[in-house]
């Protein structure tokens, strides 16, 4: 059963963590607007561009939005291989990465307010996943008294965890700002 619950939980974290289809030119939507149907969505990567004759094909409302995602063409005149990609975002202060824009450039308490966001989700994410194997471990204890404890136990610590986790914050500030004075604590207020 131990062998089962362990291929489950790596399918789930392969499904997770693999990366959503995505095509190497981007993609783009139709969209109605007004009496036409217009490109909108832009995610075209350097060299392609929206088909706008596609859209402007579909004539109606209906034909308009039913397509979504759809494929970049490439440009007739191509711009150059050597202009570059601009890989910061949040204007110029920050650093598109794989778990979305990390502010490096703008001050250190950013950069840890977006680390710790993602740290926290992350804990979320384990402490709903434990609470998913502990519940499983009471439901198919068949009365085994060790064993249902176990997954009682494992409930409990999950829980406290998970509310610890939520609370962090409110935590966090009460100490940080409220007893310490620490005016630096990324929560935007002035001392």
């Amino acid at each position: 059963m131990k062998k089962l619950f362990f291929l489950v939980f790596l399918l789930l974290l392969l499904f997770l963590f693999l990366p959503k289809k995505a095509f190497a030119q981007g993609t783009y939507d139709c969209i109605w607007q007004g009496t036409n149907c217009v490109t909108t969505n832009n995610k075209c990567d350097l060299n392609f561009k929206p088909d706008d004759a596609f859209c402007k094909s579909r004539n109606t409302n209906i034909a308009c939005n039913g397509f979504k995602n759809l494929k970049c063409i490439s440009q007739s005149s191509p711009t150059p291989k050597s202009s570059p990609v601009n890989p910061l975002c949040n204007g110029d202060k920050g650093i598109d990465t794989a778990i979305g824009c990390i502010s490096v450039l703008e001050s250190p308490e950013a950069f840890l307010g977006d680390i710790l966001r993602w740290a926290v989700g992350v804990g979320g994410g384990i402490a709903f996943l434990l609470i998913v194997y502990a519940s499983f471990i009471i439901m198919t204890s068949s009365g085994n008294p060790e064993r249902l404890k176990a997954g009682q136990e494992l409930l409990t610590s999950a829980i406290s965890g998970l509310v610890l986790l939520i609370f962090s914050v409110f935590i966090l500030k009460l100490i940080g700002i409220d007893i310490l004075k620490l005016c630096k604590f990324g929560f935007g207020k002035p001392c």
